[in-house]
């Protein structure tokens, strides 16, 4: 990938920023791949639902860039990374700032939660972890509203420092909200759950099915594959028909798996794909369960 053999100069974007970018652009100039590091300083911010729209600061940024940067360096700039950091975004989005938000949020996430989904049983225990994936959501707004005022043919790049379980990850970061995003860990690597040449899919549940104990199955299943050195691609099932291209095998899970969802892999084996099955078989054409795929490995 040309990212990683780009050199990536520091933009400070942040609240206190001046904008004054003359030093980079030189040494700019002694370089044929830039990538641009448009640094907001998000590690040291906290938002909260009042202040949600201070990043109009950072889109007088990102329009500096356009007017300044982009210009001048069009031809040799290789993308712009707009975030470059850990996945807990809890940080930046405190729980004691956004707990009225997130409690409606939650209320309803559990109105639309399958019957068997840990949350029907009301435990304040899993809330932790559902506070982060609300904070991803959070986060995953912030950026979009970024990218929109980013000149059309940049690249926007998001750096991530892929500590957390693999199925976590791949919820955080999925498809439904990062597709016009370059997703890659802090060495400009794919990342495992995203890989662009994986013959293999992973149709992940959508959230309302996808509790702590279904992550914890999706996770055991990808930890396999990587040790197989199998490469895979994570999905959202609502975006399957969009993200199969290149794939000749889709694996789902069963339990989770809406009537849209069937009727999208029907029409993924009439192309001759193959569909793998973790439980209850589905009738499909061309149908394997998970323990004879497992096997051939």
């Amino acid at each position: 990938m040309p990212f990683s053999k780009a050199k990536q100069i520091i933009l400070p974007a942040g609240l206190s920023a001046d904008l004054d970018w003359k030093a980079q652009e030189l040494l700019a100039f002694q370089e044929s791949s830039v990538l641009w590091h448009l640094d907001f300083s998000f590690s040291s911010m906290h938002f909260s639902p009042q202040d949600f729209l201070k990043n109009q600061s950072y889109l007088i940024a990102i329009e500096h860039f356009g007017r300044t940067i982009w210009n001048d360096f069009k031809k040799n700039t290789t993308g712009v990374v707009l975030y470059q950091g850990a996945t807990d975004f809890s940080r930046i989005f405190p729980k004691e700032l956004w707990l009225e938000s997130f409690v409606k949020w939650l209320d309803l996430f559990i109105q639309n939660a399958a019957d068997r989904h840990e949350l029907k049983g009301a435990s304040s225990s899993f809330l932790d972890h559902y506070y982060e994936l609300y904070a991803a959501k959070l986060f995953a707004e912030v950026m979009q509203r970024l990218l929109v005022f980013l000149p059309e043919e940049c690249a926007a790049l998001l750096l991530i420092e892929a500590k957390e379980p693999l199925a976590f990850l791949a919820q955080k970061f999925s498809l439904e909200c990062f597709e016009s995003f370059v997703l890659l860990d802090l060495k400009k690597n794919q990342l495992p759950f995203l890989n662009q040449k994986a013959r293999l899919g992973i149709c992940l549940p959508p959230d309302s099915h996808c509790d702590q104990e279904m992550l914890a199955q999706i996770n055991a299943v990808l930890n396999h594959l990587k040790q197989q050195q199998i490469d895979f691609r994570c999905i959202p099932e609502s975006k399957l028909s969009y993200f199969w291209n290149g794939l000749d095998t889709i694996l789902v899970f069963s339990r989770t798996l809406s009537n849209q969802g069937k009727r999208q892999l029907l029409g993924f084996c009439a192309t001759g794909g193959r569909v793998v099955v973790e439980g209850e078989g589905l009738c499909l054409p061309q149908e394997v369960s998970m323990l004879n795929f497992l096997q051939i490995f």
